[in-house]
């Protein structure tokens, strides 16, 4: 789940790095002060966006792989005596 909210961020990123670097797109961030987006802040902070989702939804991935399952004991033929463990997925 994490993941999908870094790959949200940093699709955000991607589309705000998009608009402040190409001087026709501009236009679209009225909402903004005209400064924040020509002295580069805006181009920042969306680099940032996209580090910080790609991180998040590298690290879901690798957190999925190293779980491991339960250990559960396995039992001689008498049921009696553990001679091993096995893992559960």
């Amino acid at each position: 789940m994490r993941s999908i909210f870094g790959y949200v961020l940093a699709g955000l990123g991607i589309i705000g790095t998009a608009l402040s670097s190409i001087k026709e797109l501009r236009g679209l961030l009225t909402f903004l002060p005209e400064t924040l987006v020509t002295n580069g802040s805006f181009l920042i902070v969306s680099l940032a966006l996209v580090g910080v989702g790609v991180i998040i939804a590298i690290s879901d991935r690798s957190d999925s792989r190293n779980k491991k399952g339960e250990e559960v004991p396995i039992y001689d033929e008498k049921g009696k005596k553990i001679v091993g463990y096995r893992r559960l997925k």
